[in-house]
């Protein structure tokens, strides 16, 4: 075998390919490849829940999938209703009794008419002595 010959089947090394200055592929490459999607999956994640809207007290929730979520201090009673320890808790509603009951503060119906307010942004309806959402 001639000396050429096996000088070109010899496999280069990275320090003759580059000439010694140069990084090898795998420590100059891996760490930006992984760490920036995995940056902005964090940022999307993160950002996407602080912008999603969300309903007040009194708008529909829960019957249908585009109905939205309820703000963070109220619960789903098929109107976002505000969760309450006492009484005090409850925003006042004209004309009707809104009563802390089991953490949620909960509508009373007209005890004469058996009405249920109609400004809430949600149709209500009279159910066992309290407002619930009408269809």
């Amino acid at each position: 075998m001639r000396a050429d010959q096996h000088l070109g089947s010899r496999r280069i090394d990275r320090e003759h390919w580059t000439g010694g200055t140069a990084q090898g592929y795998g420590t100059c490459m891996f760490k930006p490849t992984t760490l920036l999607p995995l940056m902005f999956l964090l940022g999307a994640v993160v950002g996407c829940k602080e912008d999603e809207p969300t309903a007040e007290f009194g708008e529909p929730c829960g019957r249908y999938e585009s109905e939205l979520d309820c703000a963070d201090d109220l619960q789903c009673q098929g109107y976002c209703a505000p969760r309450c320890e006492q009484d005090s808790d409850c925003p006042r509603i004209e004309g009707y009794r809104h009563e802390c009951l089991i953490g949620v503060c909960s509508i009373f119906c007209d005890e004469v008419t058996l009405s249920c307010p109609q400004n809430l942004g949600t149709p209500m309806k009279c159910g066992v002595g309290l407002c619930e959402r009408d269809s």
